[in-house]
């Protein structure tokens, strides 16, 4: 029989952040371990390989043999779809040997399958919405006795976790929660690219644009900030429900073309001219993948003031405020009043990078929970 393997499982018909992020970790992962698999659907696959950034990770995998992706089927038919899946995991599982499957959302209805083969389950809560979705939503709860271990990627969420485990009466299960200790970020560019740009008088926003990220609460303040300020320019990145209500506020901005709303695949390359990235996320923007994105690229940070956010700003890099236009009026002010002030923040942006949020410390701590589950 072939060598126990751990199977690293996401599925999706789109590639969002939390895919990508599964990604990364199988591609780290594989490269300091013989016994890792990424598990995908060929949906994810084609938009991975078509991804700049990503694609690189994905041929990496598929050419150590490190990539298996799940039976495609045509069929319009749901039952068959998900039945076809099932039976495709079912045999990746026997055929490669998988004893530890680690899943996100996307994934996590194929945990059934451990009523038939000997598996253990990792269940990952990647925000909020992840720990209610799995906890309340009918469809979803009938997965939880299926998992093992459950790792949640923030205090914030593993208090919510755990609070919606006891209340379905999973007391045992809620024990079995680990928090990461650190996010896992990877950065997209090297050290050496920061030779290449030069920071101009530029302010990003960077979220899907739901009511939980706050763009329009961002708009408004934004809007009085530039009604005051003739020289900073405000980029705001993303899509969602809201964007109307945004570009309506900032409506004579952006015909001035002081302000850009667009959704991008190369956030960098606004980070990498920006000097103060703004986050306003409910009700935590610890761990947000955006502002170490931001802190890796010599941003300052302006974020609310709630759950762990404070891991990653302090007075050194940042503003913190309060969830209102003038409390978040007065930190733009404050942040761009002494440019040389706003850089240095921007520096002690990625010394905190550097010292405290490596990757290397995030897959000792994954492999660990790995070992601990043989």
């Amino acid at each position: 029989m072939s060598k126990e393997k751990v199977a690293i499982f996401t599925m999706n018909n789109s590639l969002s952040g939390a895919e990508k992020r599964f990604i990364r970790i199988a591609s780290e992962l594989s490269v300091v371990r013989e016994d890792i698999l990424l598990i995908i659907n060929k949906e994810l696959l084609e938009l991975a390989i078509n991804d700049t950034e990503i694609s690189t990770k994905v041929k990496f995998l598929l050419n150590k043999g490190c990539l298996i992706t799940l039976n495609k089927t045509n069929s319009n038919n749901r039952v068959k779809r998900i039945t076809t899946n099932f039976y495709s995991l079912f045999r990746i599982i026997k055929n490669y040997n998988i004893k530890i499957i680690h899943c996100s959302l996307g994934a996590l209805k194929y945990t059934l399958l451990k009523k038939f083969v000997d598996i253990k389950v990792i269940a990952e809560i990647t925000s909020p919405d992840v720990a209610f979705e799995i906890t309340q939503r009918k469809k979803y709860k009938y997965m939880v006795p299926n998992f093992d271990k459950i790792i949640a990627v923030s205090q914030g969420v593993e208090e919510k976790t755990i609070k919606s485990l006891e209340t379905l009466g999973y007391k045992s299960l809620s024990r079995n929660v680990h928090c990461s200790s650190i996010p896992f970020f990877l950065p997209k560019v090297g050290a050496n690219e920061f030779d290449k740009f030069e920071k101009e008088n530029l302010i990003v926003f960077a979220s899907r644009f739901v009511d939980r990220k706050n763009p329009v609460l961002f708009a408004q303040a934004v809007n009085k900030f530039l009604n005051e300020n003739g020289i900073w320019k405000v980029a705001i990145l993303g899509k969602g429900p809201l964007e109307d209500e945004v570009k309506l506020e900032l409506k004579k901005h952006i015909a001035s073309e002081r302000v850009i709303v667009e959704h991008t695949k190369d956030i960098y390359g606004y980070l990498k001219r920006s000097k103060l990235f703004v986050s306003l996320i409910y009700p935590d923007n610890y761990p947000s993948q955006s502002i170490l994105e931001a802190m890796f690229m010599k941003n300052a940070i302006l974020a609310t003031s709630i759950g762990n956010t404070n891991k990653l700003v302090t007075e050194k890099n940042g503003y913190l405020v309060d969830y209102d236009i003038e409390s978040i009026l007065k930190g733009l002010k404050d942040a761009v009043l002494d440019d040389n002030s706003l850089l240095e923040m921007g520096e002690q942006s990625l010394n905190l990078i550097k010292e405290k949020f490596s990757k290397d410390i995030y897959i000792d701590e994954l492999q660990n929970i790995y070992e601990s589950l043989k």
